[in-house]
This record gives structure tokens, sequence and C-alpha cells, in this order.
């Protein structure tokens, strides 16, 4: 972009004399220089220029043509973006006012971010990213030429929570290990108490999955998908796994609770047949002499013959 009213100054290394010349509305300057050894250089308010010419050889009668590139003198802004101790990134930082918006994204591992070539003025700033409460600068940031401003952000979690309670059919485990994986990462890990259950609270908005292991249980991995301030319940049912070798005979149990079902049959029969024999131990008076007689009438019969 050709820009006008730029000082060029061309000073002859031997003597010192200067010559000047200022750029036109299409940035194009002329200078009528004695022929010598020339530094020349340009300049222009709130600008700076890319180049400084040294030791330019200009014969008698001669053209040489050289250029510049000028860049406005603007502001930084810069910081850093937490939540609490642990550093944030992507968040979208704003500054913003009545001629326009400058924006950027916080990147990893610090949260740091910097917006460069910001105009000279005076902005509102925010930062905004999905999970967390929005976070605004609690003074207008003022920005002027050639300043670095530093202003750090820090944001609050949208809390969302999973609970629930950990069960073996219709009984609930204690001791399961319960761990919230984010992608491979584990996020956090608990263990379910005597009631089999868990809780895992203050967590970010997004696709977690409850993985669930025990010894002696089959390990379950169940997805869950949390959105900001959800409190979601999940009731997860596992099954035992059966011991390698000891298959039982009883469904699809395991050898051992095969045998507890067989023992537990076997004890109602020893309490049926002891039930009877009792029943029988009460009614054997009578059936003793209900013998007796009929023995007597026998032998009655034996002496009348």
């Amino acid at each position: 972009m050709p820009l006008s009213e730029v000082d060029v100054s061309a000073i002859n290394v031997s003597d010192g004399l200067t010559y000047s010349s200022a750029s036109n509305a299409t940035g194009v300057f002329n200078i009528s220089l004695p022929g010598g050894v020339y530094n020349i250089s340009a300049s222009r308010a709130n600008y700076s220029s890319n180049v400084t010419y040294h030791e330019v050889v200009i014969g008698p009668n001669s053209t040489v043509g050289i250029n510049f590139t000028l860049n406005e003198i603007l502001g930084r802004v810069f910081g850093f973006i937490t939540s609490g101790n642990i550093s944030i990134g992507g968040v979208t930082v704003t500054l913003s006012n009545m001629e326009g918006n400058f924006t950027t994204q916080s990147e990893l591992p610090f949260g740091q971010y910097s917006i460069d070539g910001v105009a000279p003025g005076v902005y509102v700033a925010k930062a905004e990213k999905s999970g967390y409460m929005p976070s605004n600068a609690p003074f207008p940031v003022i920005v002027a030429r050639g300043s670095n401003v530093q202003l750090n952000f820090s944001m609050e979690v949208q809390p969302a929570r999973v609970y629930g309670i950990v069960k073996v059919g219709s009984s609930p485990e204690k001791d399961v290990t319960v761990q919230l994986l984010l992608g491979s990462v584990i996020v956090r890990e608990a263990q379910t108490d005597s009631s089999g259950n868990y809780s895992f609270a203050n967590l970010l908005s997004g696709e977690y999955q409850l993985h669930l292991s025990k010894d002696g249980l089959v390990e379950r991995t169940i997805p869950v998908s949390l959105d900001s301030f959800e409190d979601k319940r999940v009731d997860p049912v596992m099954s035992r796994s059966p011991v390698e070798g000891l298959k039982g005979f009883i469904g699809d149990l395991d050898l051992t609770h095969s045998l507890m079902v067989v023992a537990m049959l076997v004890t109602v029969v020893i309490m049926a047949f002891a039930i009877y024999i009792r029943m029988r131990s009460i009614k054997k008076p009578d059936m003793l002499a209900n013998e007796e007689d009929e023995e007597e009438e026998r032998e009655e019969k034996q002496k009348k013959k």
C-alpha cells in the first residue's frame, strides 16, 4: 500500500550535508544528489522503517532506485490464562472497541496468548471457552504505541457431575475401581463405598468414558457425555468373571457359586428330612400301641384254632 508524507533523507558521508524529500500520494519520492557516497533513511511519525541504506554510491548524472517498507508502530497485549493452578489452552481472547476487534487463542503448555499489532486505543477485553464461565477484564485496557500490556485471565469451570451405584446383579458392589477417562487420559479415579456409590464432581463438559474394574468381575467401559452444569446419574451393572478351568454346571455361574447353590439345596433337603423324622417320632407311641393290639389279636386267633 503506497504511503505518503514519508521523509526520505540522504546524508553525504564525506561532508555531512543532508538532502531530503517527501513521498507523494503514490508513495514515490525523488531526491537530486551530487555525486558521492550517502546514507539514506526514511521516517514518518508513528511508523518504523524496515531498513537504512549505508554507503550508497551515487555517480554523476546517475539514477539509483531504492525502496522502503514502513510499518505502523502499534501495541501488543499478552498474558496467561489459568483455572486455579491449571493452564488452559484454546481460550479465545478478544479486544474490542468502536473501531474494531483483535482476537487470538491461548496455547499450552502455559496457557499463553499474544495479540500483536494492536492499534492504539482503549479496549474491552474478555476470554471465552466452552466449559468455562466467560472472564472479562475488570478494567479498560489502554494500549499505547509501542507498548506491551500484560493482561492475565482466571477462568472458572462450568461444573458438571457424574455419579451412581455400581451393582453386580441387583446388589451394590464395594471396592470397584471407577476411572473417568478423557480419551486415553485418566481424569479422575475412585473406589465404590460399601453401598456401591461413586461420584466425580466439578468436571468440564465433554465426552468421557467410565472404566470399571475389580478382581473377579468382568471389566466394563461406558461412554458418558456431559454438558455444562449437568448432573448425570449412571448406574453400571457388572457381572462376575468365571474362574478359568472351573466353569460351573448351573447356568453361567462359576464352580464356586454352583457348589454354593448345590449346598443350599442339600441343606433344604436335610432340613425337610429332619422335620419328617421329627413328625414320625411324635406319632410313634400311637403307632406302637396299634401294633401291640394287632399282635394280641393274631395270638388270640391262633389259640382258637
